[in-house]
């Protein structure tokens, strides 16, 4: 059993390797202490947290959990700020540069806490507060692995029509356009019926709501709002005329959509509670159907 004292060099020894949640090692020196590590893997990082990383009992708190991660070979800028719940891009930082990696929540390592004190990070996630929230890549991350278990739900049926309603390819070409201006995407979903938003299937009402991190940018997001939502630039059958894909949700999958753009200051309690972070596409009946896979 470790003693008080042995327990409090080893943490003294986790602190003064600057250990916390963010912090990433290689795969060659995990694997030198882990040496049941998955393969196939440049980096890992952690996710536990400090506060658990520094605690003095090594009973209550004997394992420290690790995500694994490669260096990004082609930029997926839709898998940035962690709005897809399975895939994160995300830059870790050291005195010698900075590197992209992917990060998969699906590939996972539970591994010894006191090893910790035997190794250093080589790298961190880290928050530049200066700049908007696409650059806060701890509280991104910490927030990407949370939200796999708080996701949205929408019905398969929603989701369908969302799709085939050309939602979803606005969607990624806004965060292709403002991905860096964009605090969070914001959705309400409601039926004649009153149901729970996973219960809702058109015909339905849905607001969307897409909520910038500085003034200075609502101009152009709104811009590029009204012309993915608003301006009849979509060719349905060939030969008719251009439409909008509110029409296009409106007549064709019966959903009427109210989008708007707002700063975040105008972002108060009353509207986060009204609606749901619209994380990604995303399917009841199974991850194989998701279409970032």
């Amino acid at each position: 059993m470790m003693n008080i004292d042995t327990s409090d060099v080893i943490v003294s020894k986790i602190k003064n390797a600057e250990w916390w949640q963010g912090s990433v090692v290689e795969d060659g020196t995990l694997r030198s202490v882990e040496p049941n590590l998955p393969e196939g893997f440049a980096y890992w990082i952690m996710a536990s947290q400090t506060c658990n990383l520094y605690n003095n009992d090594f009973q209550k708190i004997s394992k420290v959990e690790w995500i694994a991660a490669n260096v990004v070979k082609q930029s997926a800028t839709a898998c940035r700020g962690g709005r897809n719940p399975r895939l994160l891009e995300t830059k870790a930082s050291s005195s010698g540069g900075e590197t992209w990696l992917i990060c998969d929540t699906q590939e996972r390592h539970w591994g010894r806490r006191e090893n910790l004190a035997l190794l250093a990070p080589c790298m961190a996630l880290k928050n530049i507060p200066a700049l908007g929230q696409s650059e806060q890549h701890k509280d991104n991350f910490s927030a990407w692995l949370a939200r796999g278990y708080t996701r949205l739900e929408l019905s398969d049926e929603l989701n369908t029509a969302l799709t085939k309603g050309k939602f979803m390819s606005a969607i990624d070409k806004l965060l292709a356009a403002h991905e860096a201006d964009i605090f969070g995407i914001f959705i309400k979903v409601s039926d004649n019926n009153k149901n729970s938003p996973e219960h809702v299937k058109p015909p339905c009402d849905m607001d969307l709501r897409v909520v910038v991190s500085k003034e200075a940018t609502l101009k152009d997001v709104r811009t590029k709002l009204a012309e993915l939502f608003s301006t009849a630039n979509i060719k349905v059958e060939k030969g008719e005329a251009k439409t909008s894909r509110e029409k296009i949700l409106a007549e064709n999958f019966s959903i009427i959509l109210d989008q708007q753009a707002l700063p975040a200051l105008r972002w108060d309690a009353t509207l986060i509670e009204q609606h749901l972070r619209f994380n990604f596409r995303d399917y009841l009946s199974g991850p194989e159907e998701d279409a970032m896979e």
